[in-house]
């Protein structure tokens, strides 16, 4: 499933671009939500590979919040390897799945964060502008 998020006020050259790559539609809404009151812009949510790739490269977000598990094929690392090599574009773990073999794993994506679930919006906030 991909879904292009619409905004009504106007992108500035401030605004910090998300997209959010999370296979539970109520996670992703709610994340979307808590950004909006933050005042990022989310461009897109996905739940798969094939999605998010796309959305990235339609998009180029500044930042992608990625949980570990996704749908279908490949997981949300592969997906953060994939980024980081077509576009340098680093991501943010966001996941309750982070046992020591799929952290190591993950860390060969070079990521700029590790959030456990649920968010923190105060952490989330941190992370984004860092």
């Amino acid at each position: 499933m991909k879904i292009e998020v619409r905004h009504d006020r106007p992108e500035s050259a401030e605004d910090t671009t998300v997209l959010i790559v999370e296979d539970e539609i109520v996670g992703a809404w709610s994340m979307t939500q808590q950004l909006d009151q933050l005042g990022y812009r989310v461009c897109g949510i996905a739940d798969c590979e094939k999605d998010a790739l796309e959305l990235a490269e339609t998009y180029r977000p500044k930042r992608v919040l990625m949980d570990v598990r996704l749908r279908g094929e490949g997981d949300g690392i592969a997906v953060a390897l994939k980024l980081r090599q077509r576009f340098d574009q680093p991501v943010i773990f966001v996941s309750g799945h982070l046992d020591q073999a799929t952290f190591e794993r993950a860390v060969q994506a070079r990521p700029v964060a590790f959030l456990p679930k649920p968010v923190s919006l105060t952490e989330l906030d941190r992370v984004l502008r860092a």
